[in-house]
């Protein structure tokens, strides 16, 4: 079983492998990734 989670940020949206922090899907700019990623 993956898990994962949707992040969203303006017109951007990605789905996150965790505990990886892999973009699975969609785009998420650079400076927001190091956001999601420092928190799960």
């Amino acid at each position: 079983m993956h898990r994962y989670l949707h992040a969203n940020y303006a017109e951007y949206d990605a789905v996150i492998s965790i505990p990886e922090g892999e973009v699975l899907k969609g785009e998420m700019p650079n400076k927001k990734l190091k956001l999601v990623k420092a928190w799960i």
